[in-house]
């Protein structure tokens, strides 16, 4: 099955710009409040708890992003395979054929397609977790799947 790896997490980096914008916001919260300028630059954190903290974040931010494409991933191929087989190769056969990137997002709606086509999920929109796995026990209830 085709898919696009996903790039390998990267470290967070601090750069003069982000420093720059951060003293600007700051200012601009200063500012805001001119009566009560002390005590705002009292509350705000320095430059190095800042740079702390968006660092933490942002690799909790790339774990749990990871996280997510890969439960998108598991979704759709279980989703593939309650498929009727006939169903499940024409899917496969359009999604390998396909110029669209290989990704989670663009797999599980390829997958999504013949669920509407097929009447098991209301049509519109991308679905919920919970339509999914409906669709999959009834297709599984049915007979029609592995």
């Amino acid at each position: 099955m085709r898919f696009d790896r996903t790039e390998r997490p990267m470290p967070f980096v601090w750069t003069a710009r982000k420093a720059a914008a951060l003293a600007r916001k700051q200012a601009r919260e200063r500012e805001g409040l001119p009566l009560f300028a002390d005590q705002v630059a009292a509350d705000q954190p320095n430059v190095e708890e800042v740079k702390v903290a968006r660092a933490a974040s942002w690799s909790e931010w790339q774990r749990g992003f990871r996280q997510y494409a890969a439960e998108s991933w598991r979704r759709a191929r279980r989703a593939l395979r309650a498929l009727p087989a006939a169903e499940r190769t024409a899917v496969l056969a359009k999604w390998n054929g396909s110029r669209c990137p290989g990704a989670h997002e663009y797999f599980g709606d390829a997958v999504w397609q013949v669920y509407r086509r097929l009447g098991l999920v209301g049509s519109g929109h991308a679905g919920s977790l919970a339509e999914y796995e409906q669709a999959i026990a009834t297709l599984r209830a049915r007979g029609d799947a592995r």
